[in-house]
């Protein structure tokens, strides 16, 4: 086992260099007198000993600075994560920085430092791409299911029915809405009471027949129910149920609309 020998220099007790011409370094003064700072880019001279006495730890860099783009990118990868949707800039320059950053420390051989903060930032760049990619997702799906809510519509029918009391002379008017840009129109009304009413589809903005094609768009009935049927542009429409019996009349009424642009 070796023992540390004096140096006659700075009179340190230290385990000496050797040089390659067989002369004794001191690691503390370099046989100067008085202490020298390592020089962190330059290893210690050759030992035939094996192990060059104490070691000075290895700082990095300029004093040990983090490798360039380390701490930028964990930054970055935090106002990500603070912006949400609106931090993609900063998501891409956390993974930016962060890998570069991390390629320099494995080029170095591990002299830069500042793994822990690349490390990070790629982290948190990962992961804003993981949660918006997710809401993104989620939007698409919320928007296609508010677009398209029925997607198989022209195979269902919509259907409406009700049943009203009215005076004799009184109307009653129910409104409904054509959305596609055809729909035929099938309705039916009946006084359960036997007397007569009349039946009439009237469109509300416009003045002209409501229907497109030649099918009659009202109907009247003696006891019997009253039916009719039309095909509809997209509108506002609504279907009329006069009672023409006193005293009154019990009206049942049924109305369904098809779809018929793509069919």
């Amino acid at each position: 086992m070796r023992n540390p020998e004096e140096c006659p220099y700075c009179r340190m007790r230290v385990f000496p260099w050797q040089d390659a011409g067989g002369g004794k370094i001191c690691p503390t003064c370099r046989n100067t007198g008085r202490p020298v700072a390592p020089n962190p880019r330059t290893p210690p001279p050759w030992s035939p000993y094996g192990q060059a006495g104490p070691q000075t730890p290895w700082t990095n860099p300029s004093g040990g600075a983090n490798a360039p783009g380390a701490i930028a990118s964990m930054v970055m990868g935090l106002l990500a994560m603070i912006f949400t949707v609106y931090g993609v800039v900063f998501a891409i320059l956390a993974l930016v920085f962060g890998y570069r950053a991390k390629r320099a420390i494995i080029d170095t051989g591990g002299q830069w430092g500042g793994a822990p903060f690349a490390k990070t930032g790629i982290i948190l760049g990962w992961v804003w791409v993981g949660v918006v990619g997710a809401m993104l997702v989620i939007f698409l799906f919320v928007a296609l299911a508010i677009d398209d809510p029925e997607p198989d519509s022209a195979a269902q029918p919509k259907m409406e029915s009700g049943r009203i009391q009215l005076g004799a002379g009184q109307t009653y008017l129910w409104g409904f809405y054509a959305l596609g840009t055809e729909q035929e129109v099938t309705y039916s009304c009946q006084d359960l009471s036997g007397g007569n009413l009349t039946c009439a589809l009237h469109s509300v903005y416009d003045s002209s027949e409501p229907h497109l094609d030649s099918r009659p768009a009202w109907s009247k009935s003696h006891g019997a129910p009253a039916r009719g049927s039309a095909l509809l542009a997209r509108g506002e429409y609504a279907l009329a149920v006069t009672c023409e019996a006193a005293p009154g009349c019990d009206v049942t009424f049924e109305l369904t609309l098809r779809d018929t642009s793509e069919t």
